[in-house]
């Protein structure tokens, strides 16, 4: 497909995600942001669906997933708006995850 239709397909789930999220239907909404996070790893939506599905998933208690789709954002898109927000929350969930080791030992 052209790229227009690609990006355009990409805008698509993420909105629709968006509004799932809005109607606290957030299993949906990950499923949404997931297809965006699949099918376009290379279009300008990425980094703002895979935000939102790393905070869905942290919100779940899937803090290891949400950690890798949050340094994918650090690491991979670094000039998007979202990169800023997704290392303040990288480093909230790393002190989850050392809280989460230590009650264990």
């Amino acid at each position: 497909p052209p790229s227009q239709e690609i990006s355009t397909a990409s805008r698509a789930y993420l909105a629709l995600g968006k509004c799932l999220e809005g109607k606290g239907e957030t299993n949906q909404a990950l499923d949404e942001y997931l297809k965006v996070l699949a099918l376009y790893p290379d279009q300008y939506a990425y980094p703002e669906a895979a935000y939102r599905a790393a905070t869905i998933m942290a919100n779940n208690g899937q803090l290891e997933k949400a950690s890798r789709l949050l340094s994918d954002i650090i690491e991979n898109y670094s000039s998007s708006p979202f990169s800023k927000s997704a290392s303040e929350l990288l480093g909230n969930l790393k002190n989850k995850l050392k809280d989460k080791t230590s009650k264990k030992g």
